[in-house]
C-alpha cells in the first residue's frame, strides 16, 4: 500500500508541475488525475432509474469530462454529511 501511495504522490506532484494545481474542491480533477496514475481507463457510474428502464442497465460507461459532470451533479444533489446534532 506504501508503494502505491508513493506512485500516486509523485504522480500528483509531476502533474501539479506539469499542468498546475488542482483547486480546492475540485475533486472531479484530483479524481481523474489520480485515476491516470493508477493506469485507470475506463469509468463507470450508476444510471438514473429514468435511464434504467430505457436501457435495463444499471451503469454507464463514460470519459474523464463526463466523470467530472457526474461527480458535480452528484454532490449537487446530495445531502449533506453532518447530520443535525451530530455536527
Amino acid at each position: 500500500m506504501t508503494k502505491t501511495l508513493r506512485k500516486v504522490q509523485r504522480g500528483l506532484d509531476v502533474m501539479d508541475n506539469e499542468r498546475g494545481y488542482v483547486r480546492d474542491g475540485d475533486v472531479g480533477t484530483y479524481l481523474t488525475r489520480v485515476a491516470e496514475i493508477l493506469g485507470v481507463k475506463h469509468y463507470y457510474v450508476h444510471t438514473t432509474a429514468q435511464m434504467r428502464e430505457v436501457t435495463g442497465q444499471r451503469y454507464r460507461k463514460i470519459d474523464g469530462s463526463g466523470l467530472q459532470y457526474w461527480l458535480s451533479d452528484t454532490a449537487a444533489n446530495s445531502y449533506p454529511l453532518s447530520t443535525p446534532g451530530r455536527g
